[in-house]
């Protein structure tokens, strides 16, 4: 406790002051939500200048941070802010600082059990992580996200956006939402928002599709023609396929001279068309297709 310091030596005393004992203190706690494995700082007073030795053996201990009953990682310990890791067990709950320490034993020798000095609690909210599939992609591309407790079906605000533009929901169960990348999609965040709450997931980078070289230049009827290029995406992704709407002027394909190709085989950087019967010379157009959803999410406005 506080009070004055004595130094005694056989049977004389010396005062050499007074010391104050500072309670350990939590004053922040940020981010407030998070995802376990994410790094959370946690802000104060009174912390102490290291968490101590690593080894819970020694005698005085070792300084620690609690998640609702869950030791959390130490990453870094400074007098007035640690860095801690969420364990991938912790929970939603209240965290907290315990500083370690111990007491001689009565004859004065070292030492008693150690004993943790606790700071006041303050809440923390742990959420499920959320992994999708996969990071970029054309228009049209499906993207699946995986977590838990989404809910059976989409609640009334249910949405999902890309780089701020709202995607069409072709699923949505307790455990996976599958989109589509919309027709107007930019490069950035990909969000979910549901319940009045918005939730960064992670970024998702819009590809452009392009077109390279193609051959033969000219050919009869029934001629294969190879088409390269990158970022053709998956044939079955996009337009009335990927939405099971009626949508068909948003499919992907091929266009030989305006006429509809017959796609023979279609990769991520290589459509293979047979020219097909009613094709007239013109120009070769590879289309990648999507849709912009209604404003509830529904497919499609165009």
């Amino acid at each position: 406790t506080s009070g004055p310091v004595m130094v005694m030596n056989g049977g004389k005393k010396k005062d050499a002051g007074t010391f104050t004992l500072q309670a350990v203190k939590i004053t922040k706690v940020s981010p407030s939500t998070v995802e376990a494995g994410s790094l959370v700082t946690v802000e104060g007073e009174n912390f102490g200048n290291t968490a101590g030795s690593r080894d819970p053996n020694t005698m005085f201990g070792v300084n620690q941070v609690f998640i609702n009953g869950i030791k959390a990682d130490v990453r870094r310990w400074r007098p007035n802010k640690i860095e801690v890791q969420i364990p991938a067990n912790a929970k939603t709950g209240d965290v907290e600082v315990r500083l370690a320490s111990s007491d001689p034993l009565p004859d004065g020798s070292c030492c008693a059990p150690v004993d943790y000095v606790k700071s006041n609690t303050m809440p923390l909210r742990v959420i499920p992580p959320i992994a999708y599939d996969p990071t970029s992609g054309p228009v049209g591309s499906k993207v699946v996200l995986s977590g838990q407790s989404f809910g059976e079906k989409a609640p009334k605000d249910g949405q999902v956006f890309f780089g701020g533009k709202l995607a069409a929901i072709a699923q949505w169960t307790d455990r996976t939402i599958v989109v589509h990348v919309p027709l107007n999609a930019e490069s950035g965040s990909l969000v979910l928002h549901r319940d009045g709450l918005d939730r960064t997931v992670g970024k998702f980078d819009v590809l452009v599709t392009e077109v390279g070289e193609y051959y033969p230049k000219k050919g009869p009827i029934g001629t294969l023609v190879v088409i390269r290029g990158k970022n053709f995406g998956i044939h079955s992704e996009g337009g009335d396929t990927a939405y099971a709407f009626d949508f068909e002027a948003a499919n992907n394909g091929v266009t030989i001279g305006g006429v509809p190709g017959l796609i023979h085989r279609w990769l991520d950087d290589q459509i293979d068309v047979w020219v097909p019967f009613s094709a007239k010379s013109g120009q070769i157009v590879v289309k990648r297709g999507g849709g912009i959803p209604h404003a509830d999410g529904t497919c499609c406005e165009r």
